[in-house]
């Protein structure tokens, strides 16, 4: 394993273990302690958002997705994660940005069942372009 690839493989896995932590103590800590604001905020606005910014996410997601093509030598492992190493972090990075945002949105509604699929979609998303993913596509 080259040195670039390590460095995406830590950064890949500090992300997944950020999103999992940030986003499970928001929303079993949020949902107990945040008062509601369904009030002045109604919930089918938040839910909104939350989804458009899911979609938006994903389209986001794919297109910079598809602008990475695998390596075709095995020696050419190490230039090719130095050339797409920003583009992954940036791709890892919309993904729990979108996920940990919706999550806190999802809390301020008061709504468990929209920051738990928040949530898992996006560990599923950094799961989906883990560092040996993206390589072996």
């Amino acid at each position: 394993m080259t040195s670039p690839e390590r460095t995406a493989r830590v950064l890949h896995g500090a992300l997944l273990f950020a999103t999992l932590l940030v986003g499970t103590v928001v929303t079993v800590v949020g949902v107990r302690v945040l008062p509601a604001l369904t009030e002045t905020l109604p919930r089918t606005l938040l839910r909104t958002v939350v989804i458009v910014m899911v979609l938006f996410g994903t389209v986001a997601l794919r297109i910079v997705r598809a602008t990475l093509d695998a390596p075709t030598q095995p020696d050419e492992r190490a230039s090719w994660w130095t050339a797409n190493t920003g583009r992954l972090v940036a791709l890892w990075a919309a993904s729990e940005g979108v996920g940990i945002a919706g999550v806190v949105l999802a809390v301020v509604a008061r709504d468990m069942v929209v920051a738990i699929l928040v949530l898992g979609w996006a560990v599923v998303m950094l799961l989906m372009h883990a560092p040996g993913r993206v390589v072996e596509a």
